[in-house]
């Protein structure tokens, strides 16, 4: 007797359950591949591939591996940085651990708040829900749009900069720019922000062996975060990625920390898209037009000092090898410390010949000094400039 054939609506069926297995093995198995099945439930519009999110997404998985355990990431705002770090890699990290205790930061409550929303809102949804509900379960008390928690014990808290936090902490910290770009022209903010992130919120870690930090931001500073890092890092403990949004071959990310693992920026062409499927050529030039030039080297090539110079440009100098020439005249500008504790500024100064080259005047730097004297050294070391 021969069985009956399935019929055509049970071979759909079960290509459609084949099909979610392998969907939910994957998004389990590559962060990048749950970001781009995620996407629709977190953000509207359509996703937009791109070697960049790949590259991070591995990297962060490095991260939850416990094989990466501080990172900072450098790269232009709106290039997905926080519907990857903030929104899509915790929904993923309870997929691996739901007892993972993440803690967010960034210079603003409203600017932290609407992740958190987000994240809720993908992991709530009914594509989640179907992959992860024994996993993955919001509490049913948790109504707050800036903290909530799982079933299972992990949590996802939020605060600003600069906010009382004590008896909060985590697992993995992740500070998503925290520095407020409006700041960059005041000192005060900008130390008072550096002073919150190293005094207070760095220990914040509920393991600080085997806890990890991650800083993700556009650099709007030469006085920022990441430069607080990079300064102080003096035994490589940090991992950077460098990312601008048009290639600098002299400034080639490479990044190899993890298992053997090496990830690099692919471009080669100076001057090359970071995302050109959202930022052509087109846009990029308008944002170059309209941006001082400060703004756009911080902001989008990561380097908070424009390439070819600021107010003074490099083709403004040059090396004088001629004999020296007949000066106009001879000025010594002096910046003087209060003190000569370690801990004080330097007393700084700079001589200066003013001459005639071709028709114009031109300034020669003919000495400086930077140190640590007293009154007396340092008018004697002025004195000696100024002969």
């Amino acid at each position: 007797m021969l069985t009956d054939l399935p019929k055509s609506t049970d071979l759909e069926f079960l290509d459609g359950v084949l099909e979610r297995l392998i969907e939910k093995r994957e998004c389990e198995e590559s962060l990048y591949s749950f970001l781009q099945r995620a996407w629709p439930y977190m953000e509207t519009g359509t996703f937009a591939p791109n070697w960049h999110l790949k590259m991070l997404s591995e990297i962060l998985e490095e991260v939850f591996r416990g094989n990466i355990r501080r990172l900072v990431i450098n790269i232009p705002p709106r290039y997905g940085k926080t519907s990857l770090v903030s929104v899509a890699f915790p929904a993923w990290c309870w997929i691996q651990n739901p007892q993972t205790r993440l803690y967010f930061c960034s210079y603003a409550p409203k600017i932290v708040t609407s992740p958190s929303q987000k994240c809720r809102r993908l992991i709530l949804s009914e594509w989640y829900q179907s992959h992860w509900r024994d996993r993955v379960t919001i509490s049913p008390s948790q109504k707050a749009k800036s903290t909530f928690e799982n079933t299972a014990g992990g949590r996802r808290d939020t605060t600003s900069v600069g906010s009382s936090i004590s008896g909060l902490g985590g697992d993995i910290l992740i500070a998503d720019d925290p520095n407020n770009p409006k700041d960059v022209e005041s000192e005060a903010k900008m130390h008072s922000t550096n002073l919150w992130w190293r005094d207070v919120w760095q220990s914040r870690l509920d393991d600080a062996k085997a806890g990890a930090m991650i800083v993700v931001q556009q650099r709007v500073s030469e006085k920022d975060i990441t430069d607080l890092i990079v300064r102080h890092d003096k035994t490589k403990l940090w991992t950077q990625v460098i990312l601008p949004a048009c290639f600098e071959p002299s400034r080639r990310c490479v990044v190899v920390k993890a298992a053997g693992k090496t990830w690099k920026d692919p471009r080669t062409k100076d001057g090359e898209l970071l995302f050109p499927a959202r930022f052509p050529q087109s846009v990029v030039d308008e944002q170059k037009a309209t941006m001082s030039e400060y703004a756009f080297a911080g902001q989008y090539q990561q380097r908070p000092a424009p390439q070819e110079g600021g107010l003074f440009k490099h083709q403004d100098f040059m090396v004088w090898s001629s004999p020296m020439p007949r000066f106009k005249m001879i000025v010594t500008s002096v910046d003087t410390a209060l003190t000569t504790h370690e801990s004080s500024s330097f007393s700084a100064a700079t001589s200066w010949g003013v001459f005639q080259y071709d028709g114009e005047s031109h300034l020669m730097l003919l000495s400086l000094m930077k140190a640590r004297l007293p009154f007396e050294e340092l008018m004697e070391q002025i004195r000696r400039m100024a002969i």
